[in-house]
């Protein structure tokens, strides 16, 4: 509920003080991804520490390193350097809103601007989507370290425990021996 509120808020002071032309779906659609990829991001990163305040005061400066890059890049970099950095979550956004502002001069972005592909260094649709597939990787790899990483209290489990079932001795039963017997 907070993101979308929070997603809300800034999505209705972009649109009615800078990007006026913009669908409003858009703008809310691109912060709401990004809040999910963010917040999945400092989870993940939160898993390497074994203290709270620890984790508190280093994963917002990790984040802010990761994303000035993203930022700070000029007009005439290569598409490959912005693909490369777009594992980071503020990446995309950044390639998102560099289009929203370039589409509002003229009509701002609508739905039928996502497959332009003369849009640089990638499309709208590519920015949501390495959003979206940030979002997955962080979490999957956030569930991951948390089962993995030894922490203070609780047992870690293997490194390769998704690939061991306990019934049936491999993920979709053919790898492994099996632990049940037939009497």
């Amino acid at each position: 509920v907070q993101m979308i509120i929070a997603s809300l808020i800034v999505t209705m002071v972009q649109k009615l003080a800078v990007t006026t032309e913009t669908n409003f779906g858009i703008i809310f659609f691109t912060y709401l991804i990004f809040v999910v990829a963010t917040i999945n991001f400092a989870a993940m990163l939160s898993t390497f520490f074994s203290r709270a305040q620890t984790a508190a005061l280093v994963v917002p400066l990790i984040y802010f390193v990761v994303a000035v890059p993203a930022f700070a890049m000029p007009d005439g970099t290569a598409p490959a350097a912005f693909h490369a950095l777009s594992i980071f979550c503020p990446t995309p956004l950044a390639v998102a809103l560099r289009l929203q502002f370039g589409y509002e001069v003229n009509r701002g972005i609508g739905w039928q601007d996502f497959t332009n592909d003369q849009d640089i260094p990638y499309n709208y649709l590519a920015a949501v989507l390495w959003m979206v597939g940030d979002a997955i990787a962080y979490l999957i790899l956030l569930l991951y370290f948390d089962a993995v990483l030894p922490k203070e209290w609780g047992t870690t489990r293997h490194p390769l425990f998704f690939l061991k079932s306990k019934r049936s001795g491999g993920i979709w039963g053919c790898c492994g021996k099996s632990q049940r017997s037939d009497l």
